[in-house]
């Protein structure tokens, strides 16, 4: 009878014991349960942020579209839509910017494309007075010019002891081949033997990667780009050209250039023909950025701007 008395409370605090453990592992199933819970909310509501984010985006790149040729029709001087901020347009539930950049005034590294395999050598020397102009060592600027030739063209055959094909690029870490095809993008840059971070930097407000058919519009081109177009051009010609065009917008290239008889005026054009569109959705503290290369047909044309390409990104 005694025994039968004492194991009585010790069962009871056993069973005490049991329920605490239960209620216990209940509670952190119930914590874990809802921490996921909110988690999948949050997720839910991020995906649902960027997604319209990406809409909006999208609805600004047709209304920027829309408006470059309204745009150069107000402003005949093509050189003012070198880089343009249009005002910030509230949606609901967030704010989109627009900016929009002319490509057609900067220099287009797909003109190095070959000829039949072979380096085009009046592009490969227009990338070398460009880029001397920008500080580079002449021969390092022609070095990098052939090893990005080498870059586009079809084939694995090296140019020279400057060129670079795949049987180089697979000795780095990690190893990878060259393009063989034109740039798609401009960081493809990159990925060029000789090319460093720094002059990247220096190159790329005065680059674009286009069609290799494009033509330079004289009436946005830099100094550093116009100087590419000949060794005939100087400095103070190319000063004296945007001084000119900055009181009419050319037609004509200027005779003080000596280009008259020169093959590169018929790659010279007078208005915009490519333009970058980029475009941020700011929606509920979420932000998705648009960068569309965007075709811009001539004057007086019925056909409509046509987007190239689309880089998204979001953050």
């Amino acid at each position: 009878m005694k025994r039968q008395r004492a194991s009585k409370p010790r069962q009871k605090g056993v069973a005490l014991i049991t329920v605490l453990l239960i209620f216990a592992v209940a509670s952190v199933i119930a914590i874990q349960m809802s921490s996921r819970l909110q988690l999948d909310l949050r997720r839910t509501e991020n995906m649902l942020a960027l997604d319209k984010g990406a809409a909006y985006a999208r609805g600004a790149e047709d209304y920027a579209m829309a408006l470059v040729p309204d745009l150069i029709k107000d402003n005949p001087q093509a050189v003012t839509l070198a880089s343009q901020n249009l005002p910030p347009y509230i949606v609901e539930e967030g704010v989109l910017q627009v900016s929009i950049y002319e490509l057609s005034g900067r220099f287009n590294i797909n003109w190095l494309d070959s000829v039949n395999n072979d380096p085009d050598e009046p592009s490969i020397d227009a990338f070398e007075r460009f880029v001397v102009e920008l500080g580079v060592d002449a021969a390092q600027a022609r070095d990098l010019a052939i090893a990005i030739a080498d870059w586009i063209d079809a084939d694995d055959d090296p140019t020279g002891v400057a060129g670079a094909e795949s049987q180089e690029y697979l000795r780095y870490e990690p190893p990878y081949r060259t393009g063989n095809q034109p740039f798609q993008s401009v960081s493809e840059l990159l990925l060029v033997r000789g090319m460093t971070g720094e002059l990247y930097e220096t190159l790329k407000p005065f680059i674009c990667v286009l069609p290799s058919s494009s033509k330079l519009n004289i009436n946005a081109a830099s100094t550093p780009v116009i100087l590419s177009l000949s060794d005939k051009v100087t400095t103070d010609n190319a000063q004296q050209l945007i001084t000119d065009r900055e009181a009419q917008a050319l037609s004509a290239i200027p005779k003080y250039l000596g280009l008259d008889k020169d093959p590169v005026v018929g790659n010279v054009i007078f208005s915009p023909e490519y333009f970058l569109l980029s475009t941020e959705a700011d929606i509920l503290g979420r932000k998705s950025k648009l960068s569309s290369i965007v075709y811009l047909p001539p004057a007086g044309s019925t056909k409509k701007p046509v987007v190239l390409s689309r880089n998204q990104s979001i953050f």
